[in-house]
């Protein structure tokens, strides 16, 4: 192995010690000091959440552009988008979203504990258990009209809400075609 690989594998990364620095300065009132940190941890929490907000807010967007123009068609189609969009997309979206960042957290330990194995041990069946979530989420996609009958929709809106599912579906699915 050369000398340059074997540095970058065992340097650690640099760690900041401003908030340390900030805590640790007896000169400063206790509230000043409190406040200073706080200013510190805002800003590295912020660094950190950004992106994942402004995906948040976009996917939030898509789905209440759509509710408004299904709402200027009429309540029936205002209500088939709200029952799709909010009663079974979101459902799956954050069992998904919470089993992913279950594996997200795991990743992230592994790879600050240098344990890059174990990082791959868990990527590999993470990517085996959400697939495995996901055939039995596909069910309730497919079988909507009846789940939305057995929890006492009207068949007009369940009928009008399965179509949308249908369509949001295939639509979802030509997006991520259309980014390959």
């Amino acid at each position: 192995m050369s000398k340059s690989k074997e540095q970058s594998t065992s340097t650690p990364e640099p760690v900041s010690s401003a908030l340390e620095d900030v805590l640790s300065d007896t000169s400063l009132s206790y509230l000043r000091r409190l406040q200073r940190a706080t200013t510190i941890e805002l800003n590295t929490l912020f660094k950190l959440a950004a992106p994942a907000i402004v995906v948040y807010l976009l996917n939030k967007i898509t789905s209440m552009a759509t509710q408004i123009f299904c709402g200027h068609l009429g309540n029936l189609e205002l209500a088939a988008a709200s029952l799709g969009n909010n009663g079974i997309q979101i459902f799956a979206y954050g069992v998904m979203l919470g089993m992913g960042s279950a594996v997200e957290t795991l990743c992230g330990q592994a790879y600050g504990a240098h344990k890059y194995g174990m990082l791959g041990i868990y990527l590999q069946r993470s990517t085996i258990l959400l697939m495995a979530t996901g055939i039995p989420l596909t069910f309730i996609y497919i079988f909507s009209k009846p789940l939305l009958l057995l929890l006492g929709e009207l068949l007009e809106i369940a009928s009008a809400a399965a179509i949308f599912i249908y369509g949001a579906t295939i639509g979802k699915n030509g997006e991520r075609w259309s980014e390959r």
